[in-house]
């Protein structure tokens, strides 16, 4: 499979990669498709989607999603969601349109992050904030909340912030974070690449992953990658851009469903079929 070159003056840049699902024929951009990644749509950061149908001719959905100005409802946020359709490609345009989406398409990924890698327990008072995004909060009476699909190990607890003061108000409440807690939700990959970069005191980033942003059902994957392994509902792949006489080629991938960006496994490369 090949796509144009784009570099100029015969120079050729490193180009990125993706991650590609397999999924059901019938997979439609909705509110619910963001379970793969339950806090991204709860933060105000760009995303976008490419979903590939059918088999000689192809078509091409692509569905992107603009950063928000501030954390806002799922009905806010499907408002600054824009759509794509093409239709009648061949698979050197599918190529070319995944490249095209690589280079201008954030990337989403699931980090691991070790919220207290102190000896003792953190105490933080009033909110928990996690690379600007508010993760969990408890209240002046004391009631703990946290960001809708996320899962502490161990969970989360609170303290009183002490007794009244001497005009009546009583210190907040503390969240409570044992040593090794730990929590896991998406973000696009340039910022969890910054924040592995430069840690905050007492946290670290343990695991990286990037999450799929491609999908296609099986049929189409089969005609896509002839020669590629039986594809399986959920399969996971890396979709790799390199060179090949001037154009740019997309290699195909097998990867674990938790690939850490972190490790170095390696997998066999499978070249798409240029004639599919």
């Amino acid at each position: 499979m090949h796509a144009k070159n784009h570099a100029a003056g015969g120079v050729r840049p490193a180009l990125p990669e993706l991650r590609l699902q397999v999924v059901d024929r019938n997979f439609a951009f909705r509110a619910c498709n963001y379970s793969l990644y339950p806090s991204w749509l709860a933060y105000p950061w760009a995303n976008a989607h490419l979903v590939i149908r059918g088999t000689r001719p192809y078509s091409i959905d692509r569905c992107d999603r603009t950063a928000l100005r501030s954390e806002a409802s799922v009905v806010a946020s499907m408002l600054e969601a824009t759509t794509q359709y093409s239709e009648g490609l061949d698979a050197d345009a599918v190529a070319a349109a995944l490249l095209e989406f690589a280079e201008s398409a954030p990337r989403p990924a699931q980090a691991l992050l070790n919220l207290n890698t102190l000896a003792k327990t953190r105490r933080v008072t009033g909110q928990l904030t996690v690379l600007g995004c508010r993760i969990a909060s408890v209240s002046k009476a004391g009631e703990l909340s946290t960001l809708g699909g996320l899962e502490f190990d161990p969970p989360l607890h609170s303290e009183p912030g002490g007794p009244a003061r001497t005009d009546g108000l009583r210190v907040r409440h503390r969240i409570l974070l044992r040593p090794g807690t730990r929590v896991q939700f998406a973000l696009p990959q340039a910022l969890a690449d910054a924040a592995r970069r430069r840690p905050r005191p007492g946290q670290r980033i343990e695991q990286l992953e990037i999450l799929p942003s491609v999908f296609t059902d099986c049929t189409t994957f089969r005609t896509l990658w002839p020669e590629g392994p039986e594809p399986l509902l959920g399969e996971r792949y890396r979709l790799d851009f390199g060179w090949q006489d001037q154009a740019a080629t997309v290699a195909l991938q097998p990867v674990p469903p938790a690939e850490s960006l972190l490790n170095d496994e390696k997998s066999l490369v499978l070249e798409a079929d240029p004639a599919a």
